[in-house]
């Protein structure tokens, strides 16, 4: 029974053997065909080369207005996000310590004026009279040690009373010597107009703080959005202190950071697309605006600065955006393109193959010209529009895969 079970088991393994190789039999003579080279038509059509990278969104005009005195406190008539008019009051400054500034260099200038007068009327008097009365305290030091010397020759002072007496002598003479030299070296014009410029200085701090005075307005530099209130309602103020900023959010810039190997692609005026990182819908185009002189080194890497305007503003991008920025640094409306699987490298220059062609002919040497995202400018006298070239993608095999890039060595030796 056992033996009768075996022969049933191994006669049905040999039909459905049989069945599955007759229903393969056609697939099998199908897969067995030569290798497939795949061809791609050579095109006329338009080609451009982008470089693309990110940026950060700001206002190319900001600007900042600062406290030019100091104030007990400041008050608040806008907010932020607020659209305001140039010359438009913004807030208000108390104005007590301001009056009390300005009494002060009003004391300055009368101080000021009365020593230009003082000065003017006397001129060098007053060095006159300290060089007169340093000559008398002189001469009556000469006369004491004189007298002193005989006493000490006589044996009547000491020698520590006649030292005393020549250092005496020594100071008196040292103070005219100084009193001498300040007479002779005395400019009485270079002093005067010293005075006076010091008092034109005082007389333009009274005015600048009489008009600041008088008006207690901070008033709005320009027409733009209030951006930022650096200092809070009721808060102390001092001088050159910020106290809010204006920027304009219909005059926009990216900056960027161009790596050493891509800025020399970059010139002024290239076309920018820009489009939000957080949402592809909101783009818009711009230009390379500006490109700064020197790069910025950052461990081994070298990127230079970059700014590009934006030449059409929407609402929807905002300064502080993270933005993608494919920057046109390339383009041709008529040229010969190819994919890059067409081309090989040799030695000898860049080839493509004519597919059809006999073995003397298939090779064409070519240049190549814009590289875009997934075609090249190819440029050779050989080519043209409509010719076949083989591409170098792999070989198809049998089983439907695609193999590796066939080697096709160095063009044949031109006779």
């Amino acid at each position: 029974m056992r033996k009768k079970t075996i022969a049933i088991s191994l006669i049905g393994v040999i039909v459905l053997f049989g069945i599955y190789t007759y229903l393969n039999k056609d697939n099998d003579e199908d897969l067995k065909v030569k290798d497939v080279i795949q061809t791609y038509q050579v095109k006329e059509e338009r080609i451009e080369k982008i470089n693309t990278t990110f940026g950060r969104v700001h206002s190319a005009e900001v600007h900042t207005l600062k406290a030019s005195y100091e104030s007990k406190s400041i008050t608040w008539d806008v907010e932020v996000g607020e659209y305001v008019e140039a010359n438009q009051i913004l807030g208000y400054l108390d104005n007590a310590s301001v009056i009390i500034s300005l009494y002060e260099r009003e004391k300055d200038v009368l101080q000021t004026e009365y020593q230009v007068n003082q000065f003017t009327d006397s001129g060098s008097e007053a060095l006159i009279r300290s060089k007169e009365e340093a000559k008398k305290r002189l001469s009556s030091s000469r006369n004491t040690y004189e007298k002193t010397k005989v006493l000490y020759d006589s044996g009547v002072k000491s020698q520590e009373e006649l030292d005393t007496v020549k250092l005496s002598l020594d100071i008196a003479q040292i103070a005219y010597d100084e009193a001498s030299d300040n007479l002779n070296q005395f400019d009485y014009s270079k002093q005067l107009e010293i005075l006076k410029k010091d008092l034109e200085i005082k007389k333009l701090q009274v005015e600048n703080l009489e008009g600041k005075g008088s008006r207690s307005e901070i008033l709005a530099p320009t027409s733009g959005t209030v951006s930022e209130l650096m200092i809070e309602t009721g808060s102390r103020v001092t001088v050159n202190a910020d106290l809010c900023q204006i920027m304009k959010l219909d005059s926009l810039e990216v900056e960027t950071e161009i790596s050493e190997y891509d800025i020399n692609d970059i010139k002024i005026d290239q076309n920018v697309i820009i489009t939000s990182v957080s949402d592809k819908k909101i783009n818009t185009e711009g230009y390379i605006k500006k490109i700064h002189p020197s790069a910025d080194v950052t461990g081994s890497e070298a990127t230079v600065k970059v700014i590009i305007g934006v030449s059409k503003t929407i609402e929807e991008l905002k300064p502080g955006f993270t933005v993608i920025l494919d920057i046109m640094v390339a383009s041709k409306e008529k040229a010969l393109v190819v994919p890059y699987d067409a081309l090989i490298d040799t030695e000898k220059g860049q080839f493509v193959i004519i597919a059809g062609s006999d073995d003397k002919k298939n090779w064409t040497a070519v240049k190549t010209g814009i590289e875009g995202d997934f075609m090249v400018e190819v440029i050779s006298n050989e080519l043209k529009v409509g010719d076949k070239i083989q591409l170098l993608g792999g070989s198809m095999s049998k089983e439907g895969n695609v193999g590796e890039k066939k080697s096709f060595g160095f063009p044949p030796r031109k006779k």
